[in-house]
């Protein structure tokens, strides 16, 4: 039996309403596992907010992709494999260009326990465009994390920082080939990887345009689809 990657995105594709994992997800994706097959979690959140979704797959023995493709996790080996976040990326004019635009945007450094770095930009009372200027460091790219009434909340990386090139990685790395890889998606961030693997979806609750499940993320739509179309090859 040929080995598939199966790439799921966590938010809004694989969890259902209560941001939770489906009895019927759960009992399917195992068997997929004790297939041989591989699988691959995707997130905007950090490594920390992803684990227990591990724990519950036991996937300790597979990388996962965090931070929109910011940072590759391995839980079994207790490191970060890729770190294009900010605080990692080696370019001279960073720490200037951080230092430039600090007075008047307020913007806060933190870092999270054992793992990567996030920029905080305090938007309190603040007219100008934030975007519009962050485009003037033309070797960072950054997306909004978090947003609410006060605050929203930058993840700034280097360029080469996507789902897309984190996914790439562990493909060569397992040796899947191209075509025996399986990939469901959600909103922009899950763009490249979508248009680049032909056995791409979106959930049926995305707004995006393209190759839809039948269902909803809360209605089990990535195991129905999966059970439906590659059942000869996964099970």
């Amino acid at each position: 039996m040929e080995k598939y990657l199966i790439c799921l995105n966590l938010d809004d594709t694989l969890l259902n309403k209560k941001k939770k994992i489906s009895f019927l997800s759960n009992l399917v994706l195992k068997e997929i596992l004790q297939r041989g097959h591989y699988l691959i979690l995707t997130s905007k959140e950090d490594y920390q907010n992803i684990f227990p979704y591990i724990k519950k797959l036991k996937l300790y023995n597979y990388p996962f992709i965090c931070l929109n493709g910011g940072a590759i996790y391995y839980i079994n080996r207790k490191k970060i494999i890729t770190k294009n976040i900010a605080s990692y990326i080696d370019d001279k004019d960073l720490n200037n260009y951080i230092k430039s635009i600090d007075n008047y945007l307020s913007l806060t450094f933190y870092s999270l326990e054992k793992s990567s770095n996030i920029l905080i930009k305090n938007c309190i009372g603040l007219k100008i465009t934030i975007k519009k200027d962050l485009k003037k460091a033309k070797f960072l790219n950054y997306f909004v994390l978090e947003k609410n009434q006060d605050t929203i909340t930058y993840l700034i990386t280097s360029k080469k920082a996507s789902k897309y090139n984190s996914l790439v990685y562990i493909k060569n790395k397992f040796k899947i080939k191209a075509n025996n890889v399986i990939t469901f998606n959600f909103d922009q961030s899950d763009q490249e990887i979508y248009s680049s693997f032909e056995n791409s979806y979106f959930i049926n609750n995305s707004t995006l345009e393209g190759n839809k499940t039948k269902k909803p993320s809360y209605k089990n739509g990535v195991i129905n689809t999966l059970i439906e179309k590659y059942r000869k090859v996964l099970f």
